[in-house]
C-alpha cells in the first residue's frame, strides 16, 4: 500500500511538471499562428468587431470589393481574403476556419472578436490579443456611427453619349452644399461633400469607358470627396439630387464649344432635404433604341449546375434553350449576345462584364439568365421568374444560394474585370428594379400560357449574376430537374422549344412597351 502511494505521488509530481511545461510553451511559443487553425472558443466569441477599424488599429491595409462581396487585408507581403457570409478566410493561400460567418451590415464588415484575434495573429505572424484589438478600436474613429449623411457607394453606367455616376448617400438630410469643380491642370472633376462622411473605404473604381478613366472616393478633413478622372481634357457635366434612395447623379460627357470656361469655375449644388427630387430625369434614349439582348445559359464547363436523378445536367438544358431563343430573337431582328455558346465555364463576374459591354461597349437593353431549379423533395416542381432584390422568403433565398454557389469555383477561371466593382452588390437593383419587376411578371405570364406545369409565381432574391448587370434583368427557372417528371420533359426538344417560345414572347412584349414609352413605336400601327 505504501509503494502504491509513493508511485501515485511521483505520477502527480510529473503531471504537474508537464502541465507547467506545456503552459510555458503556450505562452512563449514562437509559432502563434499554429494555434489559429481551429475555431476559437472563448468568453468573447460572441463579441463582434468591425474588421476595417481593427485593421486600421493594427496598421493593416483594407481593400473592399463590393461587387465580389470580399474584403482584402494586406500587410507587407501577406494578404487575407475574407468572403462575406463565409465561415473561413484565406490567408496567403491557406484556409483559416472561423467560428462564425463574416457579416456585412450597417456599413460595416464584422467578425467575432475571437476570430479576429486568430486572423490577425496569422496575418501578422505574431500573437494579437483581444485587448490589443479592442484598444485599437477605441482609438479609431467609428465612421458608421457618424450622424451625418455618408457616401455609401459610387456606381456608373456607360451610355454611348455620356457616362452616368450615381453617388449613393445614407440619407438626404445633413449633406450640406455639394461643390463641383474642374481640377486645374488635370483631366478631372472634383465633387466635394464638406459635411458628408464616408462609409467603407474602397479602392479606386476603374471605369475605362470612352469618357471616364477612374473614380476615387476619399475623406477630406471633416468631409468627403469624389474625384472623377476623365479620358477627355474638355468635358461638361450635369448634376441633380434625388431621394429614395438619397443620391447625387452626375452625367459626364465631352464639352460642347463655348461651355468650357464656365466649367472651370466652381459650381455649387445646394443639397437640402426639402429640395430632393422624386425621380431621375429620363435619359434621352431616342438615340439608344432597344436593339440588344444578352442571354445567359446558366452554369457550364466544370460547373454542372443541378443534376437530375436520370443523369440530366442543368448546364446542358440551359445551353440548349439559350441557343433556341437566340435563333428566334435574331429572326425577329434583335441582336443577341450569349455569355457562353458551348460547354465552357464563365464566372458570374465574367457574365456581367459581357452584358455590360454588349451594346457597342455599353450595357445591353435586357439580360435573361436561364436555369433549372432543384429541391430535396422530388415532388416539388414548376417554373418561376426572379428579379434581383433581397431574398424575401426561404424558398427564394435557397434558390439564390444554389445559383450563387458557383462562386466557390471562381478562383482564376473566367474573365476578370475591375470595372464591375463599380456596380455595388446591394445598391444596383435600385436603378432598374421597376423594369426588372415588369420583365419578370411578363416572363411568368408567358410561361404560364404555354407550359402545363405549376406556376410558382414571381419572386425576388439576391442573385450575383443579376446584381452586376446595368440593365433590366430576369432569372428564369424553367423547371425542377430534381423532379423525375419535369426532368423527362426537360430532355425533350418540344419542351425546350416551348421555353424558348415563351422567353421570345416575353422579350417582344417588353420591347414593345419599352419603345412605346419612348415614343419609338408608330402609334397608328400599335394595337
Amino acid at each position: 500500500m505504501k509503494k502504491c502511494a509513493v508511485a501515485c505521488m511521483r505520477f502527480l509530481e510529473k503531471s504537474a511538471a508537464l502541465t507547467v511545461f506545456l503552459a510555458f510553451g503556450l505562452i512563449f511559443s514562437p509559432f502563434p499562428s499554429a494555434f489559429a487553425e481551429a475555431p476559437p472558443s472563448s468568453a468573447f466569441a460572441d463579441e463582434r468587431v468591425s474588421l476595417p477599424e481593427a485593421a486600421r488599429g493594427l496598421d493593416v491595409t483594407t481593400h473592399w470589393k463590393p461587387a465580389e462581396g470580399k474584403l482584402l487585408l494586406t500587410r507587407e507581403n501577406h494578404c487575407a481574403e475574407i468572403l462575406i457570409g463565409a465561415k473561413h478566410a484565406r490567408i496567403d493561400g491557406h484556409l483559416l476556419t472561423l467560428a462564425t460567418p463574416v457579416v456585412a451590415a450597417n456599413d460595416a464588415v464584422t467578425m467575432s472578436l475571437a476570430d479576429a484575434t486568430a486572423l490577425f495573429s496569422r496575418l501578422l505572424g505574431r500573437t494579437v490579443t483581444a485587448k490589443e484589438i479592442s484598444t485599437g478600436l477605441l482609438a479609431t474613429p467609428r465612421i458608421e456611427r457618424d450622424e451625418r449623411s455618408r457616401i455609401e457607394g459610387v456606381r456608373h453606367v456607360s451610355y454611348p453619349d455620356f457616362t452616368r455616376l450615381v453617388i449613393n448617400l445614407s440619407k438626404s438630410g445633413n449633406v450640406g452644399d455639394v461643390k463641383l469643380k474642374h481640377i486645374e491642370g488635370a483631366a478631372a472633376l472634383e465633387i466635394d461633400f464638406p459635411k458628408t462622411g464616408v462609409g467603407q473605404a474602397a479602392a479606386p473604381i476603374e471605369v475605362g469607358d470612352r469618357f471616364i478613366k477612374r473614380i476615387e472616393v476619399g475623406r477630406t478633413g471633416s468631409g468627403a470627396s469624389v474625384i472623377v478622372r476623365t479620358n477627355v481634357d474638355d468635358f461638361e457635366y450635369e448634376t441633380q439630387k434625388y431621394d429614395e434612395p438619397a443620391r447625387i447623379v452626375v452625367d459626364v460627357k465631352p464639352a460642347a464649344p463655348g461651355v468650357l470656361a464656365d466649367l472651370r469655375a466652381s459650381a455649387h449644388l445646394p443639397v437640402q432635404s426639402g429640395a430632393w427630387a422624386d425621380q431621375e430625369p429620363e435619359i434621352a434614349r431616342g438615340t439608344t433604341p432597344f436593339t440588344t439582348v444578352v442571354i445567359d445559359p446558366g452554369h457550364g464547363g466544370k460547373d454542372h449546375g443541378a443534376g437530375g436523378r436520370g443523369g440530366l445536367l442543368e448546364k446542358d438544358v440551359t445551353l440548349s434553350i439559350a441557343l433556341k431563343l437566340k435563333e428566334r430573337l435574331e429572326a425577329a431582328g434583335v441582336r443577341v449576345t450569349l455569355t457562353r455558346s458551348d460547354d465552357s465555364f464563365v464566372s458570374l463576374r465574367g457574365r456581367t462584364v459581357i452584358a455590360n459591354r454588349a451594346k457597342n461597349g455599353a450595357p445591353a437593353d435586357l439580360f435573361i439568365s436561364i436555369h433549372t431549379n432543384s429541391h430535396v423533395s422530388p415532388s416539388v416542381g414548376g417554373f418561376e421568374a426572379y428579379y434581383v432584390s433581397d431574398a424575401v422568403d426561404p424558398g427564394a433565398e435557397a434558390t439564390a444560394a444554389l445559383e450563387n454557389a458557383v462562386v466557390n469555383l471562381e478562383d482564376t477561371d473566367g474573365p476578370e474585370e475591375t470595372s464591375v466593382a463599380s456596380i455595388l452588390w446591394d445598391l444596383q437593383y435600385a436603378e432598374f428594379i421597376a423594369d426588372s419587376s415588369a420583365l419578370a411578371f411578363i416572363t411568368q405570364e408567358e410561361l404560364g400560357k404555354r407550359l402545363d406545369t405549376r406556376d410558382r409565381g414571381v419572386r425576388q432574391a439576391r442573385f450575383i449574376v443579376l446584381s452586376g448587370v446595368a440593365m433590366p434583368s430576369v432569372l428564369v427557372e424553367v423547371g425542377f430537374i430534381s423532379n423525375r417528371s419535369e426532368e423527362s420533359r426537360l430532355k425533350t426538344e418540344d419542351f425546350k422549344n416551348k421555353c424558348a417560345e415563351c422567353l421570345e414572347a416575353a422579350v417582344t412584349t417588353f420591347k414593345e412597351r419599352y419603345e412605346a414609352k419612348l415614343g419609338l413605336v408608330n402609334q397608328e400601327s400599335s394595337p
